[in-house]
């Protein structure tokens, strides 16, 4: 049960790791900031960024605690969002990818409230506490890890695009992170699916 809890949240912790480096909403507005204030501008937003994750993950890790009879319907749900996303990925021009940084959202509040507003981190967070993280411990486990990896990953982030040399090539690369990006929603959403209609 121990092997079962620890391989849980470990790939809990990849699958969470791969939604946070992808340029979503969170890690556009980020790196938009970074590339204008450096490194020192972006420390309120990361810190509101991993705290609206955080609340995001205990609300969602409550309210599936409590439709437990649903969590396969609810998995399969939120598996089908992360396609919907994948879908959006490919589709979406850049134009639009850059809205995060047109909105003015700046500083600890506006990291609070795209984080809480991502539908993506929230799929995510839907097809794990209702799925394989619906135990006391290992959500409880999870829930601690959120922030931490929050924190870890858009600090990181703001450190290597305050850099104009790399703040360039992602722009010049920008199909190419979108393809990649479709590409690992794709495969969260796939292994969602399969746990979901398998179980």
């Amino acid at each position: 049960m121990a092997d079962a809890s620890l391989t849980s949240l470990a790939e809990f912790s990849i699958g969470y790791i791969a939604i946070l480096i992808i340029p979503g909403p969170n890690m556009l507005l980020l790196v938009g900031l970074a590339a204008v204030h450096g490194v020192r501008g972006t420390l309120s937003i990361c810190v509101g960024l991993a705290l609206g994750a955080s609340m995001s993950a205990a609300l969602i890790a409550s309210t599936m605690a409590t439709f437990v009879p649903w969590e396969r319907t609810i998995e399969a749900l939120g598996g089908l969002f992360l396609l919907l996303a994948s879908y959006w990925m490919l589709k979406a021009q850049p134009s639009e990818l850059q809205y995060a940084k047109k909105a003015q959202l700046t500083g600890f509040g506006g990291g609070l409230s795209i984080a809480l507003a991502n539908p993506i981190t929230a799929a995510f967070f839907m097809t794990q506490f209702s799925g394989p993280l619906n135990s006391d411990p290992v959500a409880v486990a999870a829930l601690i890890l959120v922030p931490i990896m929050a924190f870890a990953v858009y600090w990181g982030a703001s450190c290597v695009f305050s850099h104009d040399f790399l703040r360039d090539r992602v722009q010049s690369w920008s199909s190419q992170i979108r393809f990649g990006t479709a590409v690992v929603l794709l495969l969260l959403a796939t292994r969602v699916l399969h746990r979901a209609v398998m179980f």
